[in-house]
C-alpha cells in the first residue's frame, strides 16, 4: 500500500537497512544494491525494485517513486499520512486523450531531472 509517509509498513525515517529489508520482503530482492545519488537534491542513494524506486538520505528512507516520470501533466493529493504526487500521460484540461496517472511519488525523490 502506497502512502504519503511510506510503503505498507515501511515508513520514512527508518534506517536504510531496515527499509531495504522491509521493501525486499514486499517486493523481492532487487538485482543489485543501492546506487549512489550524491548531489541529487536531498537524496544520496536510490534502490530499484520492480516497479518502485526507494530514495535514501543520510542513512534513512526518505521517499519513493513508481512508474514513469513523464514531464507532461502532474497531479497531487493530500492524505492523512502526507502528500502523494506524480505525473500524468498528458496535460489536463487540454484537447486530446484523457490523461492517466503514470507515476506515484511521496517524500523526497531528488531533483526532477536527475531521478529515474
Amino acid at each position: 500500500m502506497l502512502a504519503g509517509d511510506g510503503v505498507a509498513s515501511v515508513r520514512f525515517g527508518e534506517s536504510t537497512s531496515a527499509a531495504i529489508a522491509g521493501l525486499d520482503r514486499l517486493l523481492g530482492h532487487p538485482p543489485k544494491g543501492p546506487v549512489s545519488e550524491t548531489g541529487n537534491c536531498n537524496i544520496d542513494a536510490a534502490q530499484q525494485w520492480s516497479g518502485l524506486t526507494g530514495f535514501f538520505n543520510k542513512g534513512e528512507f526518505v521517499g519513493y517513486s513508481t512508474g514513469e516520470r513523464l514531464t507532461r501533466g502532474s497531479w497531487s493529493v493530500p492524505t492523512r499520512s502526507g502528500k502523494l504526487i506524480g505525473y500524468l500521460s498528458a496535460e489536463p484540461d487540454q484537447p486530446g486523450p484523457v490523461p492517466t496517472i503514470t507515476s506515484i511519488e511521496a517524500g523526497s525523490v531528488g531533483c526532477p531531472a536527475a531521478t529515474p
